[in-house]
């Protein structure tokens, strides 16, 4: 038992000196250093949301009739683009709070697509209808929100990072004129740039 104990001691005296713990120190921070260049470097290369100001991409959808659309088929009218996975609670909020404020944006002309995002980020969940009315208690409110599938390239462009509760509001010319999520949440920031078109 000698040896062993004997043998553990001059390698953490080893470990120890100065030396030893310098060269580990340089090598720690070249890791550390390594390790944010890579954080960096790929939070540059990731792709970025939408702006303000932006022309909103004429991408396509599929109503849920499967119907294909594109948003310049909306061109001349405002609309309101709502992203939502059909397994995500706060998406269902958000869908509530749209329908409640339903009266407001008929009477701004405008119109809201409720979109599930493509595949429903690969988690199951009802489909975009039953989970509108799901939703919604009042089902009349229902027949006032567009519902439909957002394709591959849509959800890419639209919410490359896999938002969920994502919304674009749309004028008449294309423009996006506000970005947002969580309509129940920001419901006045919504009205505030829809009095605007």
């Amino acid at each position: 038992m000698q040896f062993p104990i004997k043998y553990l001691m001059h390698v953490v005296g080893n470990i120890m000196k100065p030396k030893h713990i310098l060269i580990a120190v340089f090598i720690s921070i070249a890791i550390i250093i390594f390790l944010f260049f890579l954080h960096f470097r790929s939070n540059s290369t990731a792709p970025s949301l939408l702006k303000i100001g932006n022309a909103a991409p004429n991408t396509d959808f599929f109503l849920s009739n499967n119907q294909v659309q594109s948003i310049s088929n909306y061109s001349g009218k405002p609309v309101l683009v709502y992203f939502v996975a059909t397994w995500c609670s706060s998406c269902s909020q958000g869908t509530k709070a749209l329908a409640d404020n339903a009266s407001f944006f008929s009477n701004k002309g405008i119109k809201i697509i409720e979109l599930e995002l493509y595949n429903n980020l690969n988690f199951s969940g009802p489909s975009i209808n039953s989970f509108i009315n799901f939703s919604i208690s009042n089902k009349s409110k229902s027949e006032l929100i567009i519902p439909g599938y957002a394709s591959y390239n849509m959800s890419k462009i639209y919410d490359p990072k896999a938002y969920l509760d994502l919304y674009y509001l749309i004028a008449p010319n294309g423009t996006i004129i506000y970005i947002n999520g969580s309509p129940q949440a920001t419901m006045n920031l919504i009205k505030i740039a829809a009095n605007k078109i």
